[in-house]
């Protein structure tokens, strides 16, 4: 694959999505599933010669820093702060945690959430296995936008539910279950019209205000947070 793609300049490799799966989502990953890995990313860049950005995903609240922060095919580290309006309460560190702890490491690496809570999915259906909770609003998605980039983070990834599988309802009012198939997380509504949820249309304005200033030469001050970061 590293060949075939070797000379489009656009591409960027995830080498592995949610790679502790290798091991039942349970931590730390063993030292052979590790350079399994490791193997997989120097397979690719030995075919592109360093041109393509890398990086690896992981499972929730976890940075690819901890496990691969100084392979020098890493080019930026992810992370995965997970579909929770509210991470603290079940435990977890908010994304802007992980993000400074990555931004930390040397040498530095740019990082980026590259999996966020998602716009009007239910808080923890992948934790509590059911879509019958509280939804992510706009609120829930700018916020973790807003904190990810003020912490270090390099950009954001933003998403909604009904439009990473382009949901397509069968009927009008269906609602994805985990238990029931056709299986989901709870889509409810056509991706086209996902499109312009508030908190899609929203995220221009972090980009206009991140980009109103020099990017390359700003740096994260918590100093700055007098009060709770959240």
């Amino acid at each position: 694959m590293g060949r075939r793609y070797a000379s489009e300049p656009h591409v960027v490799w995830i080498v592995s999505g949610e790679y502790d799966a290798i091991n039942g989502f349970k931590l730390p990953i063993q030292p052979a599933q590790k350079q399994l890995l490791i193997a997989v990313a120097r397979g690719l860049r030995d075919a592109h010669g360093g041109t393509q950005l890398m990086t690896m995903h992981p499972g929730v609240a976890r940075s690819s820093a901890v496990d691969f922060h100084d392979g020098p095919w890493l080019d930026f580290n992810m992370l995965q702060s997970g579909h929770l309006i509210d991470s603290t309460a079940h435990q977890l560190p908010e994304n802007y945690t992980l993000i400074a702890q990555a931004y930390r490491r040397k040498p530095i690496k740019p990082v980026l959430d590259g999996e966020p809570i998602y716009e009007d999915t239910p808080d923890a259906v992948w934790l509590l296995k059911h879509i019958h909770g509280p939804r992510a609003g706009p609120d829930a998605v700018r916020r973790r936008a807003y904190w990810a980039v003020l912490s270090g983070a390099c950009g954001h990834t933003y998403g909604h539910n009904d439009v990473y599988g382009f949901f397509t309802p069968a009927f009008p009012g269906q609602v994805l279950s985990l238990s029931t198939w056709p299986r989901g997380p709870g889509q409810r509504s056509h991706w086209r019209e996902a499109l312009e949820a508030p908190g899609a249309t929203q995220m221009q304005h972090l980009r206009r205000l991140i980009e109103s200033r020099p990017f390359l030469t700003q740096i994260p001050d918590h100093t700055l947070v007098t009060g709770p970061e959240s």
